[in-house]
């Protein structure tokens, strides 16, 4: 991903906006909630997406690569957030704990890895005892 700085005329300041651009690199993001299988018709209802279909886990999986991305909100962790916010009652009506929800993050890359996380992902994963796992590989 290839990151470029523009200044912004704002309201009393000049501040830097991050302009992401990804480049000879693929990310994965996958919702995880550990439940038994004969659950996930359930779960697929609750939250209106569709489990990918890995043995193992209920998941739902988002590729970030040179295609359009059709989601919710501005990055795909705020999209997954939007997809379970309202839904933590329901959830832990049919048995699932926010302990046994992650979001995997995987980034294949090229030559270099970074990346950034804006305050609001990190507030709602927090708020809402989220974890986050990163993985980064060099491909």
């Amino acid at each position: 991903m290839i990151k470029k700085k523009k200044l912004v005329e704002g309201c009393f300041e000049k501040r830097p906006v991050i302009l992401m651009y990804f480049q000879m690199s693929k990310v994965f993001f996958e919702l995880v909630i550990d439940i038994k299988p004969e659950m996930y018709p359930a779960i697929n209802s609750l939250l209106g997406v569709t489990d990918a279909g890995k043995k193992g886990h209920w998941g739902y999986e988002i590729i970030v690569d040179d295609g359009p991305l059709e989601i919710s909100q501005p990055t795909v962790l705020l999209h997954f957030m939007n997809i379970l916010e309202g839904r933590f009652q329901a959830l832990n009506e049919i048995g699932v704990q926010k302990s046994d929800m992650v979001i995997y993050m995987t980034y294949e890359y090229d030559d270099q890895c970074n990346m950034e996380f804006l305050p609001e992902e990190l507030l709602a994963l927090g708020q809402n005892g989220i974890t986050l796992a990163v993985s980064c590989y060099q491909y």
